[in-house]
């Protein structure tokens, strides 16, 4: 008999996503999927971040978000995160989340 001598490599892309999981629990207006849902909103609306919320990521309590990191260079990152700090500080000083 004779054997394959078939590559088994992939021919796709060995580009994967990166992703980093937030735990943003003590910024939450109230500690439920509500409260979660309202975070998500405000960072999208007022600051443009585009964090998936981890209730439609299979998160098992609220206040996980998702940011996708992958295919952004530093200076991008820079920005998000930045904003990202803006964001939570100001909810600090406006409405006492820590």
């Amino acid at each position: 008999s004779t054997e394959s001598t078939e590559s088994t490599e992939s021919t796709e892309s060995t580009e994967s996503g990166g992703f980093v999981w937030m735990k943003l629990t003590p910024f939450l207006e109230t500690p439920d999927w509500e409260g979660e849902a309202e975070l998500w909103e405000s960072m999208l609306e007022t600051y443009h971040l585009l964090l998936a919320p981890g209730a439609l990521r299979g998160a098992v309590e609220p206040g996980w978000f998702v940011a996708c990191v992958a295919g952004r260079d530093e200076d991008a990152l820079i920005t998000g995160f930045d904003r990202l700090s803006t964001q939570l500080l100001q909810r600090k000083f406006l409405h006492g989340h820590w």
